[in-house]
């Protein structure tokens, strides 16, 4: 997606577009950072997801300025995953299925997961160490209301599925575990709430654990 044809695209909608429109699970909207003044040079001289999304926060009259963060910010990379360490391998009749689920979410536009984000990631790969094998993942992404009216919106929605599919090999899932990405209409109705929920990758992962023994009766004292 190169910038000028986002500029087209978004050019029509971009009059004093607000970005504090919040991901869902974020308590506030991105603190803006008033040391880089609104120019294309300040896009570039941007270094971090926070000046970037502040320069579109309070550079959003500008059209060019706006899509050309919004392209630096879906292309960076991403932070270090911590390792995903499964548990020793067990027997079928020592096992039992595990499903795990989790909804990433972002901000309007982007396919950078909001900060809220990669915490529940770090805590989903943590928690799958009580796993000895994952089976299958599926990620399926999607758009808010808003954004399905964009010419780009069905790519939006993939890459935001894709984007966690990366994190999760860069963390160590095995390419031996297939990972099915998919993309959904937006479900939710077209309030702040609802669109902060829409934008999102869900998670659906199928994976076996050791068979967690059922606790030890406590047997009744009887007193004297």
């Amino acid at each position: 997606m190169n910038t000028p044809k986002l500029l087209l695209t978004l050019a029509a909608s971009l009059c004093a577009l607000p970005l504090h429109v919040l991901a869902a699970g974020d308590a506030a909207a991105p603190a803006l950072v008033a040391d880089l003044p609104c120019s294309v040079d300040s896009v570039d001289a941007a270094l971090t997801v926070r000046q970037l999304r502040s320069l579109r926060e309070r550079c959003a009259q500008s059209g060019e300025i706006y899509a050309h963060a919004l392209v630096k910010t879906n292309s960076l990379p991403l932070p270090l995953a911590p390792a995903l360490r499964l548990a020793p391998a067990a027997g079928k009749a020592d096992s039992e299925p595990l499903r795990a689920q989790l909804a990433v979410f972002y901000y309007l536009h982007e396919s950078y997961p909001a900060e809220a984000g990669f915490d529940d990631l770090d805590r989903l790969i943590r928690a799958l160490g009580t796993a000895w094998r994952i089976d299958a993942v599926q990620i399926t992404g999607s758009v808010d209301v808003m954004e399905s009216g964009l010419t780009f919106a069905r790519g939006l929605a993939q890459r935001r599925a894709e984007v966690v599919g990366e994190y999760l090999r860069d963390a160590g899932l095995g390419d031996q575990v297939p990972v099915t990405i998919d993309v959904r209409a937006p479900r939710y109705d077209d309030s702040a709430a609802g669109r902060a929920e829409d934008r999102a990758a869900e998670i659906v992962i199928q994976a076996e654990r050791r068979r967690v023994a059922p606790a030890a009766a406590v047997q009744p004292v009887d007193g004297d």
